[in-house]
């Protein structure tokens, strides 16, 4: 798993983290490794919060493992369309429960940029804290 925490910005949520973190995603979505994202149209990003992120990661494989086509000679169209997570960033690390709340903005915020859907985001159950903010870089598989 391709985990960063180079990033890593910690304290209490206040507009200035929130200003941070805003700058941080803009930093890896036009960064010379993501770069090629805005020139590639197969590439997406997806945005929010765990408290277990190599948990999470791996739940977004399973998710693309899932998609694979049974037959990789004949792909339906979805099957074309399959995503594959390949990096995730944790952008923050908090105990505090308004994590949900700054999931939320940033999904709303950056909505022309991810593939989260601006209604969706925070349904699981919370657990126990640290609680991390995660950006996902996704490939879009090009089968044929």
């Amino acid at each position: 798993m391709n985990i960063r925490e180079d990033i890593l910005i910690t304290g209490y949520p206040s507009d200035r983290l929130y200003s941070s973190l805003c700058q941080s995603i803009n930093s890896i979505l036009y960064s010379d490794v993501a770069g090629f994202r805005f020139k590639n149209p197969y590439y997406k990003v997806y945005i929010g919060y765990t408290n277990n992120p190599e948990r999470r990661f791996g739940e977004h494989l399973e998710d693309y493992n899932k998609t694979l086509p049974q037959n990789p000679v004949l792909p339906t169209r979805k099957e074309k369309r399959a995503k594959r997570p390949d990096i995730m960033y944790l952008l923050y690390q908090t105990s505090s429960k308004t994590v949900k709340g700054i999931e939320y903005d940033l999904i709303r915020d950056f909505e022309g940029h991810i593939v989260n859907d601006p209604k969706a985001g925070g349904k699981g159950a919370m657990g126990k804290p640290p609680y991390y903010i995660y950006l996902i870089i996704m490939q879009y598989v090009k089968l044929y």
